[in-house]
């Protein structure tokens, strides 16, 4: 197991998201997601790249229409920026990587602000009451 077979195995089979997430009767707020999901024929394989990266949720995925899969996901912001962004950052190449870039610009750029906005005592700061 090396960086290298981890960035095809993502390349061919992982998925850098974001998307607004949208609940009744609230504003959409943005997520991010870092994943990759395989038949669970793969799942000593996919066991071995889950502990070599050292990051994520290891579980398996039911679903009425399709096989049983097995998934890594990572959604915590505070991880995808400290281990995800890190771990693939160089490594990837062509479309997943365009992904990538796109995934760790728009969530360092969310996250220094929202840390920005933290430090400055959030929406409903005395300043602004």
């Amino acid at each position: 197991m090396n960086k290298s077979f981890i960035a095809g195995l993502i390349c061919g089979e992982g998925c850098f998201s974001h998307y607004f997430s949208y609940r009744k009767g609230s504003e959409g707020y943005p997520e991010w997601r870092f994943s990759i999901s395989m038949h669970e024929r793969d799942y000593e394989m996919l066991k071995e790249v889950h502990e070599y990266m050292g990051f994520g949720k290891f579980k398996p995925i039911t679903c009425k229409k399709s096989c049983p899969q097995w998934r890594i996901e990572c959604v915590s912001q505070k991880e995808q920026v400290e281990k995800v962004i890190p771990f693939f950052n160089g490594i990837l190449t062509g479309h997943k990587k365009t992904q990538f870039d796109y995934y760790k610009k728009t969530l360092l750029d969310y996250y220094a602000g929202r840390k920005q906005r933290k430090s400055e005592g959030g929406k409903k700061s005395a300043k602004n009451r």
